[in-house]
């Protein structure tokens, strides 16, 4: 849809498109086990941070907005 385009989704698309499943790392079994896994903890996180990459873009995300803060 044309409204994700300027979003991380949109990023995604265009790596699928460009690079094909060469960009799929890690492994999909585990993953699928973590969400499954989160649905059951009371609470359940907000958040779930599925790789080294979506951690490292997040910290670094959190660090800017902190740093802006302070």
């Amino acid at each position: 849809m044309e409204i994700h385009e300027d979003t991380p989704v949109g990023d995604f698309r265009r790596a699928i498109a460009l690079h094909g499943e060469k960009i799929l790392i890690g492994d999909p079994v585990k993953m699928a086990q973590a969400m499954i896994a989160s649905c059951e903890l009371k609470p359940a996180p907000r958040r779930l941070v599925l790789g080294s990459d979506a951690y490292q873009h997040i910290e670094a995300s959190l660090v800017e907005r902190l740093a802006l803060l302070r």
